[in-house]
């Protein structure tokens, strides 16, 4: 089925367009580290957080209780619990930690619902663990497509990208997940299509502050769910 594209969070959008076109089991260390900073950037548009301070002395603050749907409504509590706070907020290098571990496996579940993914958790599959696969890897390319020609349009013109993919774009480049949402995991984009992508996203706080929550972060990639 096709994508209500429009009705799609950041979230969404970010697991979809970086699902690739095989079942997956597991998202690459890129695409888990970019699914918390879209996490955290969705959260953020629907106002339950904001960031305060610049770069690495940036500070996450939350609201007690979350108005937004599931899946967000508990990565929100997520943020709350447990992190090292004082009354300017979290800071950023506590921040992702949080959220490393399980918002791509909630939104697979959360896109299975919606249609949109299909789900494998047969105990003969991979190694026994459950896979996700989208229900329609053409919308992929084609969504992939338009993104492509948003950033690097073919008649070289210039433009100002809509705010939803200049948040993608953000999201992309602080995560190092570019080759995975534009082309495939571990490959760069072309250098005309990365570098148009360098120049839309390189004045943007927003991307410094996930840059910096990133570079400060104290723990090790979780291997595996539990």
């Amino acid at each position: 089925m096709p994508w209500p594209w429009e009705d799609l969070s950041l979230v969404d959008r970010f697991w979809l367009l970086t699902a690739g076109p095989h079942p997956i089991t597991r998202p690459t260390p890129s695409v888990r580290f970019g699914m918390a900073m879209a996490a955290i950037r969705t959260i953020e548009r629907a106002g339950e957080i904001r960031w305060v301070g610049r770069d690495e002395h940036a500070r996450l603050r939350a609201i007690a209780d979350c108005r937004c749907p599931p899946p967000l409504r508990g990565w929100h509590d997520t943020l709350q619990a447990d992190q090292p706070r004082d009354l300017d907020g979290v800071a950023a290098r506590f921040v992702l930690d949080p959220l490393l571990r399980t918002p791509w496996f909630d939104e697979a579940e959360h896109l299975v619902g919606l249609g949109l993914v299909t789900v494998d958790r047969s105990r003969f599959g991979r190694l026994g663990r459950t896979s996700y696969a989208l229900v329609d890897v053409p919308e992929l390319r084609r969504r992939r497509r338009d993104l492509i020609e948003l950033i690097l349009p073919r008649d070289g013109s210039v433009q100002d990208l809509p705010a939803d993919v200049l948040d993608l774009l953000v999201v992309a480049r602080a995560a190092d997940a570019v080759g995975d949402l534009l082309r495939a995991p571990g490959l760069d984009p072309r250098p005309r299509l990365a570098h148009a992508i360098n120049v839309v996203t390189e004045s943007s706080r927003d991307r410094l502050r996930l840059e910096a929550a990133a570079a400060y972060r104290n723990a090790v990639f979780p291997s595996a769910r539990t």
